[in-house]
């Protein structure tokens, strides 16, 4: 009796572990958001690789605790469209100067998230693109359908502060 039991609580932990497998491949969102801006893309990089500057003219990534670095952690504190900041924890995990920032974190299968500032000269400027992906069981779960529009917020905020330093005299 006490063998069956055990084969019938077996057969039904595979089966919860297999569905939340195929539960955790089936959460995926991918936020793309893209800018061209005025100004050079050592003028952008400056901004986006300052972390303690965040504060200064981010509307959502509204404090970043760290340094942008390859392989450090940093602390993201991220405000949602209802004034809500939520802290998390990210690695850096790739940096190429005037073109690339990546940072990502969370727990593999329930919630992760992988963020890119991408920068491409383009002609007098720089084509900004911000990607952001999530990926988990988390995703089926959690409202994220604010983020695009925050994001476009971010874009146009960081588009307004590199214009502006450019115009200042700040070297290409």
């Amino acid at each position: 009796m006490k063998f069956e039991s055990f084969n019938k609580i077996a057969r039904h932990s595979a089966w919860i572990a297999i569905g939340a497998f195929f539960l955790s491949l089936a959460g995926c969102k991918t936020v793309n958001t893209e800018i061209m801006i005025a100004a050079s893309p050592a003028t952008v990089w400056k901004i986006i690789s300052d972390a303690p500057g965040f504060q200064e003219w981010n509307p959502v990534h509204v404090r970043i605790e760290g340094e942008f670095k390859e392989g450090a952690p940093v602390k993201i504190h991220l405000k949602d469209p209802k004034g809500k900041v939520t802290a998390f924890p990210a690695i850096v995990r790739r940096m190429v100067p005037e073109r690339l920032l990546n940072q990502g974190g969370g727990t593999p299968g329930l919630f992760t998230f992988n963020h890119t500032f991408s920068l491409e000269p383009d002609g007098n400027g720089t084509r900004f693109t911000q990607r952001e992906e999530f990926r988990g069981v988390g995703v089926l779960f959690f409202g994220l359908g604010w983020v695009d529009e925050s994001y476009r917020t971010v874009n146009q905020a960081l588009k307004e502060k590199a214009e502006s330093l450019e115009k200042s005299g700040m070297p290409r």
